[in-house]
């Protein structure tokens, strides 16, 4: 039986840094509708403060990244595989 992923900041920036990383359809729908960018999103994860995670979702984990951009709070949940990331959807803060 292989083991369970786990949410790892070091491995998630890494593949981040290999190029590992695309939007989902949801999350690439949101990005726009809410004018967030690719490099906005990348950028929380990179430098933002992990705000939650949820290792027990089948098939891979998740996670929430929470980052200030332009005075403005910005949440971007992922999914961690061990070989990319998924950015499932962004969102500013309420």
């Amino acid at each position: 039986m292989s083991k369970k992923p786990r949410i790892s900041v070091g491995h998630i920036k890494k593949l981040i840094k290999d190029g590992r990383v695309e939007f989902n359809e949801h999350g690439l729908y949101r990005s726009i509708q809410r004018n967030i960018t690719i490099d906005q999103a990348i950028y929380t994860i990179m430098n933002g403060e992990l705000i939650e995670k949820n290792e027990n979702i089948t098939p891979y984990p998740t996670a929430k990244f929470r980052c200030e951009i332009d005075g403005k709070m910005l949440i971007v949940h992922i999914t961690q595989s061990r070989f990319y990331i998924v950015i499932r959807t962004v969102y500013w803060e309420s």
